[in-house]
C-alpha cells in the first residue's frame, strides 16, 4: 500500500482522489486508485475509477469499456447486466425495458405507443400481426393463466407511485381448487375493470392450483380498495384449507425504492440500501425462533434461513465469484448483503430487482392471517428503515413487536400475535 506523502510523511494520500489512506482504506499501487475512488468491473474484472461507473439495478458495476448504448434512448447500460433486455443486435436500458415489447409473433421491438395487446392470451403484437389473426397464439394453457414467470409491462400502482411511500405486491398461492374454470372466472368477475391483480401458474402447486398475484399498493389501499374479503370467500368455496396450509406460500414484494432518497447520490442511496437489506438479514437471523412460529410454516425448504455468520457467507461469495475474490480482511456489511444476494430464490427475505420478497409467511384461507402477515411485513420495513443499527441490535422480541405495531394501526397483527402467546414470547 502506497500513496503520494504530503507534509505528514505518516500519512499516505491516494495519488487520484487525495483521500488519506489509512488501515480501513485499501490503495491498489498499480492501479494509483484506492478503494474509495475506484470500482471493479464486474464483467471484465479491471479496477476503473468510480467516475467511469455504470451500475445496475442489481448493485452490479460496469466499466465504460462494457457498456452500450439503450436502442430506445441513447442513454449508457451494460450488455453483460441481468437487468438489460437484449434481442439480436438490441439492447435496452432498464428504463426502457419497461416501454418496449416484442412482437409475439415476428419478434421486432416495439415501443408501448405502439403495441397491441391480445384480449385472449394477453400478448403483445406490432400492428401488421395483431391484424393478421393467424400469427396469434392464444393456446398458452387450458385456463388462460399467465405463465409462471409472467410479470406485467405495467404495474399499476396504488396509489400512483411515490418514492416516498411503501408498497407492496402480494402473491397468494391456492390449491385444491375443486373446481378451476368456475374459480378463475369468478377471480376474473371480481376483478373486473380495476385490474388489481392477475393470475398465474405455478411450478410448486398441483394442476387444481395457482398464484393470485396483486398490483403493488401501500398498506392503506389494500385494507381499503383491494377485495379482499369477497376473494376469501372465494377461496373458501372453491379450495381445500388443507391444501393451502400444508404445499402453498404467501409472498410479499415490497418496494426496494422505499430506502432511498430522491435527492440522494447513486453511492449515497446504495450505501442507503444495503445497510437496510444487512438489518433485514439481522432481525431474521436473530429472531428466526420467533418469526418461524409466526409464519406458521412447517417446513423451510423455500424459505431458507438468512445468516450473518461470517464462513457461511465467505462459502457463497467463492462460489459465485471464486476463491481469489473474496476479500483476505473481515468482512465488511456489504459483503454479507452481496452474500446474501446470490444464494438463490429460496431465502426468508430475497432481493429482486426492484423489490424485497419477503418469503417466509405460510399460505393461508383466512383474511385475518393475511392481514397480520402484511401489517408485520410492513412495520419491519418501516422500523428498519426508521431505527438505527445499534437500537436494533438492543432489541428484544418485545421490543420488536412495539416497534412494528406503531405503524399504520395493525388491528389484525395485533390480535393474531396476542393469539398465538407471541407477544410473550
Amino acid at each position: 500500500m502506497t500513496g503520494n506523502k504530503r507534509d505528514d510523511e505518516a500519512i499516505l494520500y491516494c495519488e487520484s482522489c487525495g483521500v488519506a489512506v489509512d488501515e480501513n482504506i485499501e490503495y491498489y499501487e498499480e492501479d494509483g486508485m484506492c478503494d474509495e475512488c475506484s470500482f471493479v468491473c464486474s464483467h471484465c474484472g479491471d479496477r476503473e475509477s468510480i467516475d467511469n461507473m455504470y451500475m445496475d439495478n442489481r448493485d452490479e458495476a460496469f466499466c465504460e469499456r462494457c457498456t452500450s448504448q439503450c436502442e430506445r434512448c441513447g442513454k449508457t447500460c451494460s450488455e453483460h447486466s441481468i437487468d438489460v433486455h437484449i434481442s439480436g443486435d438490441y439492447v435496452f436500458c432498464r428504463h426502457c425495458t419497461e416501454y418496449v415489447y416484442f412482437c409475439a409473433s415476428c419478434g421486432t421491438w416495439i415501443d408501448h405507443e405502439s403495441m397491441y395487446t391480445c384480449g385472449t392470451c394477453e400478448k403483445y403484437y406490432c400492428e401488421s400481426c395483431y391484424f393478421d389473426s393467424g400469427s396469434h397464439d392464444c393456446d398458452n394453457n387450458d385456463y388462460g393463466l399467465a405463465h409462471a414467470d409472467y410479470c406485467p409491462s405495467f404495474l399499476r400502482y396504488k396509489p400512483s407511485y411515490d418514492d416516498s411511500l411503501l408498497y407492496h405486491g402480494i402473491e397468494l398461492e391456492v390449491d385444491g381448487v375443486c373446481d378451476m374454470r368456475g374459480f378463475i372466472d369468478k377471480l376474473n368477475d371480481l376483478d373486473g375493470e380495476e385490474k388489481m391483480f392477475y393470475l398465474k401458474e405455478d411450478g410448486s402447486l398441483t394442476e387444481d392450483g395457482l398464484e393470485i398475484v396483486t398490483h403493488p399498493m401501500t398498506i392503506q389501499y389494500h385494507r381499503e380498495y383491494m377485495p379482499w374479503e369477497d376473494l376469501f370467500q372465494l377461496i373458501d368455496s372453491y379450495a381445500d384449507t388443507y391444501w393451502i396450509q400444508s404445499r402453498c406460500g404467501l409472498h410479499i414484494h415490497s418496494s426496494k425504492k422505499y430506502y432511498t432518497k430522491l435527492t440522494g447520490s447513486m453511492k449515497a442511496n446504495l450505501n442507503m440500501f444495503d445497510l437496510a437489506i444487512y438489518k433485514l438479514i439481522y432481525v431474521f437471523d436473530r429472531f428466526w425462533p420467533e418469526l418461524y412460529n409466526f409464519s406458521r410454516r412447517k417446513s423451510v425448504s423455500y424459505c431458507n434461513r438468512p445468516t450473518l455468520l461470517e464462513k457461511e457467507c465467505r462459502d457463497t461469495l467463492s462460489i459465485r465469484y471464486g476463491v481469489d475474490s473474496v476479500p483476505k480482511r473481515k468482512l465488511t456489511r456489504k459483503d454479507v448483503v452481496r452474500s446474501h444476494r446470490n444464494k438463490g430464490k429460496y431465502m426468508a427475505i430475497r432481493q429482486t430487482s426492484n423489490t424485497i420478497e419477503t418469503r417466509l409467511w405460510c399460505g393461508t384461507g383466512k383474511l385475518n392471517e393475511l392481514m397480520a402477515s402484511l401489517e408485520m411485513t410492513n412495520g419491519l420495513h418501516k422500523t428498519i428503515k426508521n431505527t438505527r443499527l445499534k437500537k436494533i441490535k438492543q432489541m428484544n422480541w418485545k421490543d420488536l413487536c412495539d416497534s412494528v405495531m406503531q405503524y399504520d394501526e395493525p388491528e389484525c397483527l395485533k390480535s393474531y400475535l396476542e393469539g398465538r402467546d407471541l407477544l410473550c414470547a
